[in-house]
């Protein structure tokens, strides 16, 4: 924005929160990104590939793979692959890739990420559990302050009754 701190931005991947809340929200001007080409792909791959490790890779496997090729069109499916090329200077051969579609491609992307970024499984868990809770309740942004009681409850009732039929 330059000199005109004052303007405000928003940045939401979420269209129909965004559309809910658009009433309510200072915005001024609003653009969409648009999913990207194939050939615009390659062609920003290629520029870096011949400094950049990851890009590299990640445009042999765009080459190699038609699902991966059409998951990475979304900005964010790109960005999460050439986060995961990029670590360890992996390759193709180096993801358990199986899924026979693009939206099976990007779940496995997705799978690989929060894999590698959250590796505990109680974590995982648990942000499981707080995000469950953030659909029920509509919240579009997590505080601890908006963490509530009767959340707790529920737990041990459900561990009560289901030790109960187990055991």
């Amino acid at each position: 924005f330059g000199d005109q701190r004052s303007r405000q931005l928003i940045v939401s991947s979420r269209k129909k929160e965004y559309a809910a809340v658009k009433a309510d929200a200072p915005v001024y001007a609003e653009f969409e990104v648009q999913p990207l080409s194939l050939s615009q792909i390659k062609k920003a791959l290629s520029e870096n590939a011949q400094t950049q490790a990851a890009d590299r890779a990640l445009l042999d496997a765009i080459e190699r793979d038609a699902h991966l090729a059409k998951a990475v069109e979304t900005p964010f499916y790109l960005n999460t692959a050439s986060f995961l090329f990029g670590k360890g200077q992996r390759t193709w051969g180096d993801f358990p890739f199986r899924a026979e579609s693009a939206e099976g491609r990007q779940g496995e992307l997705m799978e690989i990420f929060v894999g590698e970024q959250v590796p505990d499984l109680k974590d995982r868990k648990y942000l499981g559990f707080l995000a469950g809770k953030m659909e029920e309740e509509r919240f579009l942004v997590f505080e601890l302050a908006l963490l509530q009681p009767y959340w707790i409850k529920s737990i041990w009732r459900y561990k009560l009754v289901y030790g109960l039929f187990d055991g």
